[in-house]
């Protein structure tokens, strides 16, 4: 855990600022009432955006991620692959154990959650959030593979703004988005740290 962290000290910076932030503001504000004030209208631009990329982590964008990520390089692929669905299972099982509502049945009052063409509210297993899993999981996975300094922060916002389209899609509270995250990331980088591939021994005669 040490060697990767060492190796990618930018990523993990981001990602422990995101930590200590939401954290924070969660504890502060309360999920429910930041939930409120990050769930606001921000024209029909930002509709279509955060309705496009919080596609990238369904399942059809994960797998041909993962697809792309075996071509390239097969014993990073499966890495990928196992801390995807390994980030996934925890994700659900904790999802069926907690059943915790939507914000717009919590709220009791769907009125209060913006309606946005195309988009179905959901009523349950709030908690926490797959999408966030998922797109933490997957920048980590992506920060990890390419292991490039530049790329590492594109990375880290292009889960932010998933996790964030969650909330502004009026699908989950940031306490879901803020789990969700540490699932993602912590699962990735478990399976970067354990998993090792042996080296073949090529014998010359």
């Amino acid at each position: 855990m040490f060697k990767l962290y060492n190796q990618h000290k930018t990523y993990f910076l981001l990602f422990s600022i995101w930590v200590i932030v939401v954290g924070l503001l969660i504890i502060v504000c309360g999920s429910d009432l930041l939930f409120i004030l990050l769930h606001k209208n921000l024209g029909g631009f930002a509709d279509l955006f955060f309705r496009l990329i919080t596609e990238l982590v369904s399942t059809i964008g994960v797998t041909i991620i993962l697809i792309l990520l075996l071509f390239r390089n097969w014993r990073e692929g499966i890495k990928a692959t196992i801390a995807m669905i390994s980030s996934t299972i925890i994700t659900h099982s904790l999802k069926i154990w907690v059943d915790a509502p939507r914000p717009w049945v919590y709220f009791k009052n769907e009125s209060m959650i913006r309606t946005i063409e195309g988009v179905v509210l959901l009523p349950n297993h709030s908690f926490p959030s797959g999408h966030s899993t998922a797109a933490f999981a997957m920048a980590a996975v992506l920060a990890f593979t390419f292991n490039d300094k530049r790329l590492s922060p594109w990375f880290f916002i292009m889960a932010v703004l998933i996790a964030y389209s969650r909330i502004y899609l009026g699908q989950h509270f940031p306490l879901d988005i803020y789990v969700g995250s540490l699932v993602g990331m912590i699962s990735a980088s478990l399976t970067w740290s354990f998993v090792v591939f042996k080296k073949q021994k090529v014998e010359l005669n």
